[in-house]
């Protein structure tokens, strides 16, 4: 199975909390959650047992914050985009470079830094795929890591 972009079932965000997650990085945001307008997505692979979730917006704090679960155990991870981003419009291409900033610990249940990181990218590419915009055929995620 691959990685797949969803939205996230009342029962999951109770059991992973992540309305109290979003509100503790985005406190300054114009919603407090739960909010009826409000609805979490994350990018998950069930047969891995692993998921993404966006936990901001880039108005709450530096950089992107991702929640990336293995096995129930959850870590943060931030990024941000670098200057080398580019949208090339007439071709419909979006390419985007992202930089690692933060992650919270390096070792999750035997997997090694090098794995979590490219299980996140991996899960990063399909996150940013199924968001993109109807003005871009193609999205390139390159990630410096």
């Amino acid at each position: 199975m691959a990685f797949i972009t969803e939205k996230v079932t009342e029962e999951e965000i109770e059991k992973y909390d992540l309305d109290e997650r979003w509100n503790n990085y985005c406190n300054d945001a114009m919603i407090l959650l739960p909010d009826d307008s409000f609805e979490h997505y994350w990018t998950i692979d069930r047969e891995k047992k692993i998921w993404i979730c966006r936990i901001t917006n880039s108005r709450c704090v530096e950089g992107e914050v991702f929640l990336f679960s293995y096995l129930d155990k959850i870590i943060e991870i931030r990024i941000e985009s670098t200057e080398d981003s580019e949208i090339n419009r007439e071709k419909s291409i979006d390419k985007t470079v992202y930089n690692l900033i933060y992650i919270s610990q390096t070792d999750l249940e035997g997997l090694t830094e090098k794995e979590i990181k490219m299980l996140f990218k991996e899960a990063l590419i399909a996150h940013k795929s199924s968001f993109k915009s109807h003005h871009f055929n193609k999205i390139i995620v390159k990630c410096n890591w």
